[in-house]
């Protein structure tokens, strides 16, 4: 997709506002067209462009190698020592990570940039990225190109400036390895090229006007999907233990039974049959004596390695023991104690099955 690009050319820095020269093209037509800044702003109308700031403005550096993935605030405290001015007046912007971890950075002051931000949007223009004029030369190695009526050096990692042509000069002898160009075509792409839109100024994606009820339903239809999916992996859960409760109920009351798939006509079988009584259903029957006795709590049943059964009692007085153990012989009282809450009793019962 072709995409516009707008120059505010250094001449305007002086005197930043609705006549600023710039030059303006499309990505694929290299030919621009000069014009003041109201009047490119009137061609363009309100279709995005890619800015390209003059070097002028801007200052580069090379960021000492950090870890893999630094924050913002890293960067910028790793590189304060080498700036201008203070890093509180600056809005900063990184390159991707060279080969040693070190990254380029441009700087700008912060309240000049978002001046001429504002000065663009109050001509209604909206820049799709940011970039520096010498940041965009495209050669890999180090390069001069005269543009706008001064040199630009970049490529490669060489410093990003703007040099007068007296300056470029006086430096060449030192700029030696420099190829210098006496024009290049302007550019079309921005690979490589750093977006000062960065951080707070970071471009966010315009939602169309029927994306947030679209976003809406589908938020909700994926909210009642995974809540019934929750729901039916909830109920299998249960489900499933219930299924092991079954399992373990019935083997401790039928033992050596082979469960069917119909549990229900096979309990109703089952308890229509003589079944010998098993030890826990001898144990219910005296548990079922203590109730009736009366005056008797039942605190704790202990299986014996002989089989039979330790119970711990609380009652009332001594008469109430006696009571339970009349008609028992296989109950035998163990230990009985005098205390507050009543009289605490141990009694073995023998199981004869």
């Amino acid at each position: 997709m072709s995409e516009h690009w707008l120059y505010l050319l250094p001449d305007g820095l002086a005197a930043p506002g609705s006549d600023w020269p710039t030059w303006r093209w499309r990505s694929d037509s290299q030919t621009p067209l000069a014009a003041p800044l109201h009047e490119a702003a009137q061609a363009l109308g309100a279709v995005p462009m890619v800015l390209v700031l003059p070097q002028e403005m801007l200052g580069w550096d090379l960021c000492p190698a950090l870890g893999r993935w630094p924050s913002r605030q890293a960067l910028g405290f790793a590189l304060e020592e080498q700036l201008a001015q203070p890093l509180e007046t600056l809005h900063l912007a990184f390159g991707a990570a060279l080969d040693d971890r070190r990254r380029a950075v441009l700087s700008v002051d912060r309240e000049r940039f978002a001046a001429v931000l504002t000065l663009l949007a109050g001509h209604g223009l909206s820049a799709l990225a940011v970039h520096a004029d010498a940041d965009l030369l495209a050669a890999e190695a180090p390069c001069a190109v005269w543009q706008a009526g001064r040199w630009l050096l970049g490529g490669g990692q060489a410093p990003r400036l703007a040099l007068s042509a007296a300056d470029a000069e006086l430096l060449k002898p030192s700029l030696a390895a420099l190829q210098w160009l006496p024009e290049a075509p302007l550019p079309t792409r921005r690979t490589g090229a750093i977006d000062l839109l960065q951080g707070a100024l970071r471009r966010r994606r315009k939602v169309l006007a029927w994306q947030a009820p679209v976003l809406t339903a589908l938020l909700l239809l994926a909210l009642a999907c995974g809540f019934n999916e929750l729901r039916t992996a909830g109920v299998n859960a249960r489900l499933g233990a219930l299924q092991v409760l079954n399992d373990k109920r019935f083997e401790a009351l039928y033992p050596g039974v082979r469960r069917h798939d119909d549990l229900f006509a096979q309990l109703a079988s089952l308890q229509q049959q003589a079944a010998p009584d098993t030890r826990l259903q001898r144990l219910a029957v005296i548990s079922e004596a203590i109730v009736a006795t009366g005056n008797l709590r039942l605190e704790r049943v202990e299986l014996q390695a002989s089989g039979g059964w330790r119970l711990e009692l609380l009652a009332e007085d001594l008469a109430d023991l006696e009571r339970l153990r009349q008609g028992r012989p296989q109950l035998a009282l163990v230990q009985a104690n005098m205390g507050a809450e009543g009289v605490q009793a141990q009694l073995l019962w023998e199981d004869e099955a």
